[in-house]
């Protein structure tokens, strides 16, 4: 019984060892600006996030709220530091058919 816990504890250390390196490789790495986008998305979740980029410099956070069926985009405030909507888009709206 020993020897089992003794295997379980090791591989949970190496575990731990290889995040914590990823960890730290991946805060202290050069990467461009431009990264690639993320999405966040459950099956019954009600909001869609991803990132995506204006420039070099600024960073947009897109969230589609599927219940109010719009699309909302978010910039940095570097003058306030504060988070603002950038633009908000109608999904009905601006998928609407044209016949």
């Amino acid at each position: 019984m020993q020897s089992n816990q003794n295997t379980v504890i090791v591989l949970l250390l190496i575990s731990a060892a290889v995040l914590a390196g990823l960890l730290v490789g991946h805060a202290f790495a050069d990467s461009p600006t431009l990264s690639p986008s993320f999405a966040v998305v459950r099956p019954s979740s009600i909001y869609t996030m991803c990132t995506g980029a204006w420039d070099a410099e600024v960073d947009i956070l897109y969230v589609l709220d599927v219940n109010a069926q719009k699309l909302n985009a978010y910039v940095t405030n570097t003058r306030t530091e504060a988070i603002e909507l950038f633009d908000s888009v109608s999904l009905p709206q601006a998928f609407r058919s044209r016949r």
